[in-house]
């Protein structure tokens, strides 16, 4: 028995060293692709990493199979992470100074928090409530790609690896044909990678159920911890690593991007799939909780700063959130 265990725990570490490695390349190809593009890293962060199929899955395939709670509260627990967990670490060890945010983004996150209190507060609703959240995402996604077609600046410069006068005597045809090149290239590094990320985070996941399975830990006392952290392993990595490079736009505008996707899409699909959702006292909470939560952050990237008293605020609102379903899970 303590071998197998010892073996799940070092398919863990492997899991997470391939997280490590491959978020390493993977934010060093998103900086070149935003310069080779003209685009901001903060867009490429939403229009890239805050893509989230597992969350959005994991939600509609629990609202159609009648599990509502589980969908929505997916969905709520989720954000919560994102914004008290993911942001806490790096904040705690480090001032985080990103590029100034448009107040478009912070609205769209109060709003989206606005429409969970709102689906669980008026259950009935939840056609409204998922034909708004859907409308909320596709102006998200709409303002991105009219900006990502528009963004002619970036806030990185890197050398070229030929002389200016040897590029003004090429022609632009072969100019044009080097560029697509390394724009296929590089798309292909960081499709490559990206797979090795989600590789990675499908790994910690499943090694972590069997380390639980083994060990006989009570899922409702560390269960939870574990999972809030290898379910978010792969954000938080790739958050860090951003900072680590200065390339703290990329990372934020990801997390950005992932809040509002599951709080949009995810939430918008499972609602017009739910006829009702049952109300509880834990998902009125965490839903109370995500508001406050989501006020205060969109407070934090509308300033563009997130210093280590805003990191200790964070931190404590996720405490609280453990503690509150922790206890609740026992009444």
């Amino acid at each position: 028995m303590p071998i197998i265990i010892l073996l799940w725990i070092l398919l863990f570490i492997v899991s997470y060293a391939l997280i490590y490695y491959s978020a390493d390349k993977f934010i060093d190809y998103l900086k070149e692709l935003s310069i080779l593009l003209k685009v901001s890293p903060f867009l490429i962060g939403l229009l890239i990493l805050g893509i989230d199929p597992e969350e959005s899955i994991a939600s509609i395939i629990a609202a159609i199979n009648g599990l509502p709670d589980i969908a929505i509260g997916n969905v709520i627990g989720n954000s919560i992470i994102s914004i008290a967990f993911c942001f806490s670490l790096p904040a705690l060890f480090s001032n985080l100074k990103f590029e100034k945010i448009p107040i478009f983004y912070p609205l769209l996150i109060i709003l989206s928090t606005l429409m969970i209190l709102i689906s669980v507060l008026l259950p009935l609703n939840m056609l409204f409530v998922g034909v708004v959240s859907l409308f909320i995402f596709g102006i998200y996604l709409t303002r991105n790609l009219i900006k990502y077609k528009k963004s002619q600046t970036v806030d990185i410069i890197i050398e070229d690896d030929e002389d200016d006068d040897e590029i003004e005597e090429k022609g632009e045809n072969q100019e044009k044909s080097k560029i697509n090149r390394k724009k296929a290239i590089l798309i292909l590094k960081i499709f490559f990678f990206f797979i090795f990320i989600i590789l990675g985070g499908e790994g910690l996941i499943f090694t972590t159920r069997h380390i639980l399975s083994e060990t006989g830990i009570d899922e409702s006392f560390f269960g939870f911890i574990i999972i809030a952290f290898v379910t978010n392993v792969e954000e938080i990595t790739l958050l860090f690593k951003s900072i680590k490079k200065n390339q703290t736009s990329i990372g934020i505008g990801g997390m950005i991007g992932k809040i509002i996707w599951n709080m949009g899409f995810t939430l918008g699909i499972s609602a017009l799939i739910i006829v009702e959702i049952p109300f509880t006292s834990a998902i009125l909470y965490n839903s109370v909780l995500l508001l406050i939560l989501g006020v205060y952050f969109a407070y934090l990237i509308y300033k563009g700063h997130i210093n280590k008293k805003d990191g200790f605020i964070l931190s404590l609102g996720f405490i609280l959130f453990l503690m509150l379903n922790i206890f609740l899970g026992f009444l």
